[in-house]
């Protein structure tokens, strides 16, 4: 209720779901908006396959996370199109997210405050508030692995899987920078 009287209080019409369809299945929107979809079975960007990782420590969590910003504006190139299509054709109050809000979410909105001229400091302020909400995100895996006895993971992988770093979303901009020359 509480999420629907936000979305009300700002105006919100629309959500624009980031999600694979597996994540969709996996945890379902309710809340009864027009919701666009992106029609795609699986995305680097579902972490969940990362826990299933053998061996993954901190190094390699940095690595694969890295790796993944460096892909995203390509892999997500349409939906983010789309997006960005609805604010200059709409121009009305909308949402966007993605499971964790920080990854998918957090490069179209990065990508998009450059569109607008915003300085890159200020866009990676942006980014980096959504660790106010990957802290407890944190301590519930870390809680959820070791109730499920899963030694796999090593817990100094969690960190650098679920906050964001101002390292990805550098390595994004620069690889994009390198493949079209510019944003």
């Amino acid at each position: 209720d509480t999420e629907l009287q936000q979305f009300a209080t700002f105006g919100i019409t629309r959500v624009f779901d980031l999600r694979s369809s597996v994540e969709r299945v996996r945890s379902p929107s309710n809340h009864g908006l027009p919701t666009w979809v992106c029609e795609h079975e699986e995305s680097n960007a579902d972490l969940e396959g990362l826990w299933r990782a053998q061996g993954m420590d901190r190094q390699r969590a940095v690595s694969l996370m890295t790796d993944l910003y460096r892909d995203l504006p390509e892999e997500h190139a349409e939906a983010f199109g789309v997006v960005y299509a609805h604010i200059a054709d709409q121009g009305s109050p909308m949402l966007f997210h993605c499971a964790a809000g920080k990854d998918r979410a957090g490069v179209c909105a990065a990508l998009l405050l450059d569109l607008l001229d915003v300085p890159r400091a200020t866009i990676e302020q942006d980014y980096m508030a959504t660790s106010k909400t990957s802290a407890r995100a944190i301590v519930e895996t870390r809680d959820s692995m070791e109730r499920l006895g899963i030694k796999f993971v090593e817990p100094s992988a969690i960190e650098p899987i679920l906050n964001p770093e101002p390292a990805y979303i550098s390595a994004m901009f620069d690889a994009v920078e390198q493949r079209y020359g510019s944003t």
